[in-house]
C-alpha cells in the first residue's frame, strides 16, 4: 500500500493536483512518523488505520468549516477525504452489517446488553474496519431491543 501511495503522490505532482498532493503528503508523513514510533515497517492494517484516522480528522475539520460558513475550505477538505478513501476497502452495506450482527448474535446467543461486548467484538473482527464502530454499536443496541 505504501508503494501505491508513493505512486499516487507522483501522479498528483505530475497533474499539479495540489489538493490530492496535500492529502497524500500528509498521509505519507503520518505513515513515516508511525514507522519511527513503531521501530519498523507498518502492516497494511495499521496503514489503513492511519488513513481512517486522517479521514476522521478531515471530516471534523469539514464540520468546523461548515459551521463557520466557509464552504470553499470545506469543499477542499472533502476532496482530500475522497483521495484518502480511495485507498480504503469498500465499506460494508447496511444489509451486510445487519447480516453480520444477526450472525454474531446467533453465535453468541446474545439476549441482553450484557452480551453487547461479545457481539461487537465478533462483528468488528469480521468487518475488518469496513464498518464504523458507532453505526455497528447503534445497530447492535437496536437488535438487542435497547434502541439508541
Amino acid at each position: 500500500m505504501k508503494q501505491q501511495i508513493t505512486d499516487a503522490i507522483k501522479t498528483a505532482m505530475k497533474a499539479r493536483n495540489k489538493t490530492a498532493l496535500s492529502a497524500l503528503r500528509g498521509l505519507n508523513a503520518a505513515i513515516k512518523n508511525e514507522e519511527i514510533a513503531a521501530g519498523g515497517a507498518l502492516d497494511e492494517a495499521r496503514v489503513q488505520g492511519l488513513i481512517r484516522t486522517q479521514v476522521k480528522q478531515l471530516n471534523e475539520t469539514i464540520e468546523g468549516f461548515a459551521a463557520a460558513d466557509r464552504a470553499d475550505e470545506a469543499e477542499e477538505e472533502r476532496a482530500k477525504v475522497a483521495v484518502l478513501e480511495s485507498f480504503l476497502p469498500q465499506p460494508l452495506s447496511e444489509s451486510e452489517v445487519d447480516a453480520l450482527i444477526a450472525e454474531a448474535m446467533q453465535e453468541t446467543g446474545a439476549a441482553s446488553i450484557k452480551d453487547m461486548g461479545r457481539v461487537m467484538g465478533l462483528v468488528n473482527s469480521r468487518a475488518a474496519g469496513r464498518a464504523e464502530g458507532r453505526v455497528v454499536a447503534a445497530k447492535v443496541k437496536a437488535a438487542l431491543g435497547l434502541g439508541n
